[in-house]
């Protein structure tokens, strides 16, 4: 990068020191959009920098917490539902708009189970991966 901050400098300084006379070179060779300097930088494949060490494994919330998060909130989701079809707080349908069999899949407990660990499952990974975020933030 110093070797192209230099290469820029001695440009402006040669068009600094032009006479009012004088062309520029593109003005000369219109194809010529671009010439490349004299000196030859280093290939891209070496690098100056000093070597990133590896990085260590370290404890993330991708463990237990990273399955075991979504599946006890889909889990707890699928219980509540069940608990309340059993006690009967829930009211079913007698008509909808879809027909007989949308009607049977709105009624059935089953499915509303299912719908809901579907939910809560969705919603605890949108939670783990928001405490990763929020994890590898803070290092």
């Amino acid at each position: 990068m110093g070797k192209l901050r230099d290469a820029g400098a001695s440009k402006k300084v040669r068009e600094r020191t032009r006479t009012k006379d004088q062309a520029p070179l593109n003005c000369i060779h219109p194809e010529d959009y671009w010439t490349p300097p004299t000196h030859v930088l280093p290939s891209s494949t070496t690098t100056t920098a000093t070597p990133t060490p590896p990085e260590k494994p370290s404890v993330t919330t991708k463990g237990h917490i990273g399955w075991g998060l979504p599946m006890v909130t889909a889990l707890t989701a699928v219980v509540t539902v069940q608990v309340q079809h059993t006690v009967g707080s829930t009211h079913e349908l007698q008509e909808h708009v879809g027909g007989s069999l949308a009607l049977d899949i709105v009624n059935s407990s089953w499915l509303q189970c299912i719908l809901a660990a579907a939910t809560w499952y969705i919603i605890g990974m949108a939670i783990t991966e928001l405490l990763d975020l929020i994890g590898n933030k803070n290092r």
